[in-house]
């Protein structure tokens, strides 16, 4: 997930690695947790 600055621009990303099978389980948690973190660590980047 990209962590941008105040302009919008990606100056980081965060992922997640996890076995084929528990990534398949549990995707949208996983990516709902994943974008979450992104968006509160540019909130924190850019305060």
């Amino acid at each position: 997930a990209p962590v941008n600055n105040e302009h919008g621009q990606c100056i980081a990303t965060l992922c997640i690695v996890a076995p084929r099978a528990d990534a398949k389980t549990h995707y949208d948690d996983y990516r709902r947790v994943l974008i979450d973190s992104a968006n509160g660590l540019a909130r924190r980047i850019n305060e």
